[in-house]
């Protein structure tokens, strides 16, 4: 048995318009995630620097559930390269210069790179100051605006008040839901958060 070649990088990026980067994760269940949030985005591709894991590892096959294989992917030497090739590419990174991922602008870019660091450190400063934009991350829960079903669990009877729910859920500082009526959310009460990412049908505030 041999593997089959990859397909060549401007292949892979022809006639894409959305491809999300990695630039050196090197954790092979990140890579697996990451590969069955973008299958679930539709993202048209995914390319990894040199130092990020392999998508075939066998951990990183596992846990993307099999969307290694279905997404065209392909290794790419500099986030740079993108630019030579028609891509905007907007980082995954907060600085003074962030901006929405809602922002009209990037919606409106015919071809855009979406730009992801590894663990812990995240992008370096070279590849942050290289791209055309960057934002606050992380953006599973707005960028495709899915609705979330919120229930409080622990008072499901409560009398209804309007909320907005926000915060460091999912790895995100976004807002899952605006003005939403709910039964009333006492302090330390838990709530479910139905569809809020790509992994788990539920997660908690305790995640």
């Amino acid at each position: 048995m041999r593997r089959k070649p990859l397909a060549a990088l401007s292949e892979i990026l022809e006639g894409a318009t959305r491809v999300a980067v990695l630039e050196n994760v090197m954790n092979p269940t990140n890579v697996g995630a990451i590969f069955r949030s973008a299958a679930a985005l539709g993202m048209d591709a995914v390319l990894l620097t040199p130092g990020s894991s392999n998508p075939l590892y066998r951990r990183a096959i596992r846990v993307s559930m099999g969307t290694v294989f279905q997404v065209p992917w392909a290794w790419i030497d500099d986030v740079s390269q993108l630019k030579a090739l028609g891509f905007k590419t907007a980082a995954m990174a907060l600085t003074d210069q962030s901006v929405s991922i809602k922002h009209p602008a990037l919606n409106a870019e015919p071809r855009l790179a979406i730009v992801l660091g590894t663990e812990g450190d995240g992008l370096s400063n070279r590849t942050i100051a290289g791209c055309d934009a960057g934002f606050p991350q992380l953006i599973r829960p707005v960028f495709y605006g899915a609705y979330h079903r919120i229930e409080n669990l622990s008072n499901p009877t409560g009398e209804k008040k309007v909320y907005d729910v926000c915060g460091n859920i999912c790895e995100t500082g976004d807002r899952f839901a605006e003005q939403r009526p709910m039964p009333e959310i006492r302090e330390g009460d838990l709530l479910g958060i139905a569809n809020a990412c790509v992994m788990h049908f539920f997660v908690f505030p305790a995640f």
